[in-house]
């Protein structure tokens, strides 16, 4: 992917952040690091000379024409509305709305509604409503806010998680069984999770018997103060069958501004677990 690279290399007085990029259809991304994508504020946009759209939460060096966005939007895409901003890379997407954005290399995603922000390198995610933020690959999200709204301040989540299990050490899982993909809560955002679980004996010569299962609740409250994350959970056992002994599931937030789920099982038990995790988020823009 070409691409224009802004000559900023460190921060500006009293900012962590600075621009790493322009794309072809003038989308700044901003850096901590000189590698990390990050979405600037705009107090960190307007800070280093470009223009921040409220409407979509984005930051721009220069607004592209109708025909440099449409060039860059690849055939398979089907759009219908205006104002929308496909980058390079975007392939088999759909959009129905207005105004919406969809960041580079996406693939295989629903848009339906208005002023959505879809992040780069994301596939096969639902997004609904109004101005939603969508971070996760396979995600349905939802976004209910009004147009003066901030980006993302009321948007609900559901989610994947899955794993498997051999023994009692604590296994995390992942959102679409991919080992170490967590869901990352924002800086100053608070969610309330709700994972309904279910998992079942498929293998192993331990005590019990394939077709044993359990089923849970794990619920709570992940909030995220500036970059320190807290954690409130309880769980309910809804039904279980034959040898569930040291079986559990448990919320946790120990990497990084995540949610994670740690499940167990026992010695030569072979589980399978699923999760569909339900998160009622917002996302303030103060220091909570």
């Amino acid at each position: 992917m070409s691409r224009y690279i802004n000559p900023t290399t460190s921060a500006a007085p009293g900012f962590s952040v600075y621009p790493l990029e322009v794309s072809e259809i003038g989308i700044v991304t901003f850096t901590d690091n000189g590698t990390t994508e990050i979405r600037p504020t705009q107090l960190q946009c307007e800070r280093y000379g470009y223009k921040f759209d409220v409407t979509t939460g984005t930051c721009y060096a220069f607004k592209p024409s109708i025909k440099l966005t449409e060039s860059i939007g690849k055939t398979t895409n089907f759009v219908k509305g205006q104002n929308n901003t496909l980058s390079r890379g975007v392939e088999n997407t759909s959009i129905t709305g207005q105004s919406n954005t969809v960041l580079n290399n996406t693939r295989s995603n629903v848009i339906i509604g208005n002023n959505h922000t879809i992040n780069a390198n994301l596939n096969n995610g639902i997004v609904t409503g109004t101005k939603a933020n969508v971070t996760t690959s396979g995600s349905l999200t939802m976004g209910g806010n009004q147009p003066t709204d901030n980006l993302s301040e009321r948007q609900t989540i559901i989610l994947q998680y899955g794993c498997q299990t051999t023994g009692t050490a604590n296994v995390s899982a992942g959102i679409n069984n991919e080992s170490g993909v967590r869901f990352v809560l924002p800086d100053n955002a608070i969610c309330y999770f709700h994972a309904d679980t279910i998992v079942v004996r498929t293998a192993g010569s331990g005590s019990g018997s394939v077709g044993d299962y359990a089923s849970y609740v794990e619920r709570g409250v992940l909030i995220n103060k500036s970059g320190t994350t807290s954690i409130q959970r309880e769980r309910d056992t809804i039904k279980t069958s034959g040898t569930i002994t040291n079986w559990r599931i448990l919320a946790d937030d120990t990497a990084g501004n995540t949610l994670g789920f740690l499940c167990r099982g026992n010695t030569n038990q072979t589980l399978e677990w699923n999760m569909t995790v339900r998160i009622t988020m917002i996302q303030t823009d103060v220091s909570l």
